[in-house]
């Protein structure tokens, strides 16, 4: 009886039994609303899709960050995670489903859900990145300007340069080292490693040592003469493994290591750097970049500012954007707004919550006796490899900056000593082709969940960081929700009423952070002089959904496949990543 009263009650409140109860009432024209249902529907299916390859990826890398636990304590803890990832990912399923009609989404509780689910997701996902940001613009600006240091001149501590180096084109190579020299810090504060990734004497190599003086341009020419004639080199033209020169005031150790991966040789360069400045280790930074790096005029002297003020200071990252020098398409473009996205909001947020989670390889500034802690665990460049799982290779060799950051977070004993130092700017590379970027974001998105689920999991890292532990839980919670900002305007085209928003306010929070991301970010760009990426970022929210849901299509076919991603992984050989004789190769 109090199932058929209910019933009426209901039939009273939403009128007849045959009107479908619905969020969002369509016009009154049959044409609108056929075309709208359609396009609404196919974008839900899409949506839908992406959310449950997503949900997968993500509970796999859950289970199989559980398996790889040696103590109870940690899986049992990593259950209950599981669990309420599951219960909350379940709910986030009503959001992207709350503006389309279908008749059993009326129900009570699916309008608390929907209501409770995204004020909280809303709060916790976006609010902190755009609270954080206007502190960091409010503190640093859009610019990357020269920051005021408690270091006296003649006081600068040393600086190790260490850059893995493999296939490089030699004019992007060259403008890389040619901003070593040009960064305004003490050249005798400051040495060059420069790792070759190749224990041959490449004709990469030999155009090294001509640009550093090591090679007279006559024998030069003599060798590259030698090596089209296929002739043997003469015995003077052979060299060591380790050459050390000073060019421009700067002292530049060239090394040839065995090939093994850019890990292999960063490791390598490191053991060299540890011999050389033990002693001094407390006081010695290392700055770890790749080979096609442009650094700022002024992003040492900040590095060194920043870890100068903060006594606890372990390591940081700084802003990375697209180098726009050579032809740029509009991959790289949209590519650079990406960048200046995630750094201003997301990196930011977790810098104010505690911890960065990613020291990307593409530059990382840490101190040398932080780094000495983690090294053993971090350089497996020599390390068998025939038994790790395909989540452990992903975790650590797909995910090596991630698992370098775990790490050091993990040794660390207080918040904000893994910090992000936005006024330490350099510019990357970006893949150019469709293919190229498609296989680096592969190896990207495996390597973050992997470790990023991993992190999620330890009950050391919640004790730490809880606020952060939660931001990251929920920004992967929320994943595919991007979809739901297509699905929201189809809805909001169609409303006989603005009335009939009332009732579905909530929903609106979404597309209205995304406009207030939007304009912060556009304010950044025009005072950073970075005007075309207003016009990309568009472009950019309206894409990027469809290029994550072929990203993680791609990454889910090719989980178990132990291949190299990226702009110089096409350039190597062998084409990227392989195993051989138990070892990894790039």
């Amino acid at each position: 009886m109090e199932l058929i009263k209910s019933q009426q009650l209901f039939t009273e409140q939403n009128g007849s039994e045959e009107e479908s109860p619905r969020f969002f009432h369509y016009s009154d024209s049959p044409y609108l609303n056929t075309g709208l249902n359609i396009v609404t529907w196919f974008f839900l299916s899409i949506g839908l899709l992406d959310f449950t390859l997503q949900s997968g990826i993500i509970l796999a890398s859950f289970i199989s960050s559980l398996c790889q636990s040696m103590k109870s304590s940690r899986r049992i803890f990593g259950i209950l995670i599981v669990l309420i990832f599951i219960f909350v990912r379940l709910n986030m399923a009503m959001v992207i489903l709350a503006p389309i009609i279908i008749e059993w989404m009326s129900g009570t509780w699916v309008n608390a859900s929907v209501t409770y689910v995204s004020l909280i997701a809303t709060t916790i996902v976006y609010v902190p990145g755009i609270i954080f940001a206007l502190v960091y613009i409010a503190r640093y600006g859009a610019s990357a300007k020269k920051a005021d240091s408690r270091v006296m001149p003649g006081e600068e501590p040393m600086i190790a340069i260490l850059m893995p180096i493999y296939n490089e084109p030699p004019q992007v190579l060259f403008r890389a080292i040619d901003s070593m020299f040009d960064v305004e810090y003490p050249a005798s504060r400051k040495h060059l490693f420069l790792s070759f990734d190749d224990p041959e004497e490449s004709e990469l190599y030999f155009e090294v040592l001509a640009k550093l003086g090591i090679l007279t341009p006559e024998k030069y020419a003599s060798i590259m003469e030698a090596e089209m004639n296929n002739n043997s080199k003469p015995t003077e033209f052979k060299f060591p493994a380790r050459i050390d020169v000073t060019f421009g005031g700067m002292v530049v150790t060239i090394c040839r290591f065995p090939h093994g991966g850019k890990n292999s040789a960063q490791g390598h360069g490191f053991r060299l750097v540890q011999r050389l400045y033990s002693k001094t280790k407390e006081s010695t930074y290392i700055l770890s970049i790749d080979s096609d790096i442009i650094l700022h005029p002024h992003a040492l002297h900040n590095f060194v500012a920043y870890a100068q003020s903060h006594p606890n200071f372990m390591a940081a990252t700084g802003l990375l954007t697209c180098s726009t020098q050579f032809n740029v398409n509009i991959y790289q473009y949209m590519q650079n707004a990406e960048y200046v996205d995630s750094q201003v909001f997301m990196r930011a947020a977790e810098a104010g919550l505690g911890a960065v989670t990613c020291l990307p390889g593409a530059m990382t500034f840490v101190k040398m006796d932080s780094f000495l802690d983690v090294s053993q665990a971090y350089f497996y460049g020599t390390k068998e490899e025939s038994g790790m799982s395909s989540f452990q290779y992903h975790r650590e060799a797909f995910g090596e900056d991630r698992y370098l950051t775990y790490l050091l977070i993990k040794s660390g004993t207080k918040p904000y000593q893994v910090a992000f130092v936005p006024n330490a700017v350099c510019k990357t590379d970006a893949p150019a082709t469709f293919m190229t970027l498609l296989k680096q974001r592969r190896r990207w998105v495996l390597g973050a969940m992997a470790c990023e689920t991993y992190q999620l999991t330890s009950p050391i890292i919640w004790r730490r960081f809880p606020l952060l532990q939660i931001y990251k839980m929920f920004i992967y919670e929320s994943r595919s929700l991007d979809w739901l900002a297509w699905i929201l305007f189809l809805s909001l085209i169609s409303l006989e009423s603005w009335s009939e928003l009332e009732q579905n306010w909530v929903l609106l929070l979404f597309p209205l952070m995304i406009l207030l991301k939007y304009l912060i970010l556009s304010g950044y760009c025009l005072f950073s002089r970075r005007k075309k990426l207003c016009f990309y970022y568009i472009l950019l929210i309206l894409l990027m959904p469809l290029f994550t849901l072929i990203t993680v299509i791609y990454s889910a076919c090719t989980w178990n496949v132990r291949r190299w991603g990226g702009p110089r992984g096409e350039g190597s050989k062998g084409n990227g990543c392989e195993v051989k004789n138990g070892k990894r190769r790039y």
